[in-house]
């Protein structure tokens, strides 16, 4: 993970497991002296997941500096 000490802001932006966004990034200014930081964020009327309908979602968060994406990961859920 080199250079992830430049980053200066985290983003988190949901998606529907087919790629399409859903609501704005969630953004936070961070710190190289910073161990966690906090996002948080509200998303009007969510598929909720259910053994009918096992509704999904991806969370990519990005590290960056500015425009630049020093590291990214991605991790799926689900809100019941």
């Amino acid at each position: 993970l080199g250079g992830i000490s430049k980053a200066k802001t985290i983003e988190a932006q949901i998606q529907t497991i087919e790629g399409k966004k859903f609501g704005s990034p969630i953004l936070a200014k961070i710190s190289t002296t910073q161990e966690l930081a906090k996002l948080s964020g509200s998303f009007e009327n969510p598929l909720l997941w259910n053994p009918e309908t096992p509704n999904l979602y991806d969370v990519i968060v990005s590290l960056k500096d500015g425009k630049r994406i020093i590291h990214q990961q991605r991790q799926r859920f689900a809100l019941s």
